[in-house]
């Protein structure tokens, strides 16, 4: 099947999923594959919350929205055998993970859609190139414009002020 490939690359916080997130919005019908459960999710009442019907679908839970053409899931839950406008498959850089890589290999390689939206950091630029070899390619790059700054202090809870955010793995 003849696809366009769309790379999104750059740094953390970029707008690179967003810029992704408004194609798909538009299309007749859209894929949303997500590392986690969390972001799936998060799609998921964005998009609904914007007007699209959007359903969704982990290895945990499922929550069909009637009427709905666009689905956000975990990158597992791809099938090569379902067909949506565009797709969009996020945190591409996760391809080089020995455990769970090849879920992004699947989709990468198999989407099943008009146009496939890949966003991943810069550290993941030349390897989809040598993976998507002649396929049709258009590549957009950004740049975080508020810089990430490293506390100079040890964390504690004692220091966080109103604005914080915490984010734990």
């Amino acid at each position: 099947r003849s696809r366009k490939y769309v790379l999104h690359i750059g740094e953390t916080n970029s707008g690179k999923t967003h810029q992704a997130l408004q194609k798909m919005k538009h299309a007749e019908s859209g894929w949303y594959l997500a590392p986690l459960r969390l972001l799936a999710l998060e799609v998921y009442d964005r998009l609904n919350r914007e007007g699209v019907l959007c359903s969704l679908k982990t290895g945990e839970e499922e929550k069909m929205t009637e009427g709905a053409k666009h689905v956000s899931s975990t990158v597992e839950m791809f099938r090569e055998k379902d067909f949506y406008e565009v797709i969009v498959i996020d945190e591409a850089q996760m391809i080089a993970d020995k455990d769970r890589g090849f879920s992004w290999y699947q989709a990468i390689m198999k989407a099943n859609a008009n146009e496939v939206h890949i966003i991943g950091s810069n550290n993941i630029k030349n390897m989809l190139y040598d993976l998507l070899e002649e396929d049709d390619i258009e590549q957009h790059e950004y740049r975080r414009e508020i810089p990430l700054e490293v506390e100079t202090k040890e964390f504690n809870l004692k220091y966080t002020k109103k604005g914080d955010a915490i984010v734990c793995f």
